[in-house]
């Protein structure tokens, strides 16, 4: 009976050696997704990453850590997900023992709006033109999200501007535009010499006289515009 009970456990060791043999090895770290983009202050990507064989199939029972190559950029936790700290560029990593595979992201957090025009003036003959609005990141480069800049004119009477930031003089006088995104503003001083004429005559033009005067001369009566000489 001890005899069969060492064939026993002789059997059960050669198994269980045979099936670690067979069992699959972890070759590649594979990650998803492999690049990021984070635009706001609140803003979180959530990676998934495994740890695969030479077939590109799952190994079960692999643990997975996350790092982050710059926690000013961006932070990572235990389970991939990711947030935003502050712009730049940074590197998540997934390792597993000596394996391990990287996504790329970049931060972009809108911190400035610049106009390309701080003062407008507008006259007759120029009674419109366009400013342009520039949402920067904290390194001053554009920022890399999308959003509507809004457009308000304080004195709509003096000038009015559209959704695209085109102003249009109205009036004579001085006012200003406001360019908004968020809690982001910038402002533009505008000045209006437009319908200026019109306002200084109320609002009607003179128009000089054409019409030629009779004059008197030597008892007969001549049409201006010049005598004749002989």
């Amino acid at each position: 009976m001890f005899r069969n009970t060492q064939y026993v456990l002789f059997a059960v060791a050669v198994g269980l050696f045979v099936m670690a043999g067979c069992s699959p090895k972890a070759e590649k770290i594979m990650v998803s997704p492999e690049n990021i983009q984070l635009t706001a202050p609140d803003a979180t990507a959530q990676l998934t990453a495994k740890a695969v064989d030479k077939n590109g199939d799952e190994v079960a029972g692999v643990a997975i850590t996350w790092s982050s190559s710059d926690a000013a950029v961006a932070k990572v936790d235990g389970n991939g997900k990711v947030s935003a700290v502050g712009s730049g560029s940074a590197t998540i990593t997934a390792k597993a023992d000596a394996l391990s595979a990287n996504v790329a992201v970049t931060v972009s957090l809108a911190k400035k709006l610049k106009l390309d025009k701080e003062t407008l003036s507008l006259t007759p003959d120029a009674p419109e033109a366009t400013i342009t609005a520039t949402i920067l990141d904290e390194k001053g480069q554009p920022w890399a999200g999308k959003g509507e800049v809004k457009w308000a004119s304080a004195d709509e009477a003096i000038a009015t501007v559209d959704a695209s930031g085109k102003v249009t003089g109205v009036a004579a006088g001085s006012t200003k535009v406001t360019a908004t995104f968020k809690d982001l503003s910038a402002e533009a001083a505008v000045e209006s010499t437009v319908g200026g004429d019109e306002a200084a005559s109320g609002g009607t033009k003179t128009k000089k006289s054409t019409k030629k005067t009779k004059h008197s001369v030597g008892g007969k009566k001549r049409v201006g515009g010049g005598s004749r000489h002989r």
